[in-house]
């Protein structure tokens, strides 16, 4: 990974723009902040399960942390940065990978909780119609949240046909989901840790080995708490139903509270 400097040019009337230099990059070393894990993770367990992670809820900064992570493990780039810094002029993407057999993939991350057609429109317009750094041939837009809108979906095929040199795609929180789900017997939650290196945290070990138990029946006894979770995740499954926001609003505290004694246990 690198990082490149930014140049301040002016235009001829005047204003300033912030432009990267590709030209000047300096390597970014493995252990820097930028691959540290997300701050947050999403909340480890509802009952039943709901299908997605919960990426709606992370935050620009752990959701576009994914993203990187996502686009060197999803689609194989051998490098992926960030591109500019907060308040500088991104041109439409927020995240650019690079491949040894193919053009740069460009990346654009939406933290918000509703995404329609018009943000579609908009976000794809911002790069495609604007200088497109990079050149990049391929443009994934990242949605935080769902994308299914019957409008919003019906506007991406007209938009690939306006935009042929420009393979556009739309993830949203069904994506990563499809990736950090249960494997090779691990649940989502121990996909996660292992996916982002934290099995060093002994507090998100001792946490998903409690997660696991409660999240795999044929495991419910391999940690003495799986069974006590597990009961109060049904608990609110029988209250509150399909309704996944508001059993995820109310369990989050008693997950905060066991994060908290899983801190105690193995400190």
């Amino acid at each position: 990974m690198w990082r490149c400097s930014v140049n301040r040019m002016t235009g001829d009337d005047g204003a300033r723009a912030d432009m990267a230099d590709e030209a000047d990059w300096t390597a970014i070393p493995d252990d820097d902040e930028v691959w540290a894990a997300p701050a947050q993770l999403p909340p480890p367990l509802a009952d039943p399960p709901p299908p997605w992670l919960n990426t709606n809820e992370m935050g620009w900064e752990p959701f576009e942390r994914l993203v990187l992570h996502m686009a060197r493990t999803l689609d194989g780039a051998h490098g992926a940065r960030r591109y500019g810094r907060p308040g500088q002029g991104h041109h439409g993407l927020d995240v650019v990978g690079f491949f040894a057999d193919r053009a740069p993939t460009v990346y654009q991350v939406k933290d918000t909780q509703q995404f329609r057609a018009t943000d579609l429109e908009k976000a794809v317009e911002l790069y495609a119609g604007g200088r497109r750094p990079f050149d990049a041939d391929r443009m994934v837009v990242a949605v935080a949240t769902e994308a299914r809108d019957t409008r919003t979906v019906e506007k991406l095929p007209n938009l690939i046909q306006k935009h042929q040199d420009l393979h556009i795609e739309l993830w949203d929180r069904q994506t990563p989901g499809a990736k950090y789900t249960h494997r090779d017997g691990k649940c989502s939650f121990e996909v996660l840790v292992e996916e982002f290196h934290l099995s060093d945290d002994a507090v998100l070990v001792r946490l998903a080995e409690i997660v696991h138990a409660a999240d795999v029946s044929e495991d419910i006894d391999s940690s003495p708490e799986g069974r006590g979770l597990s009961a109060i995740a049904h608990g609110f499954a029988l209250v509150h139903g399909t309704q996944d926001h508001k059993k995820i609003e109310l369990e989050s505290p008693v997950n905060d509270a066991l994060y908290a004694w899983c801190q105690q246990q193995t400190a």
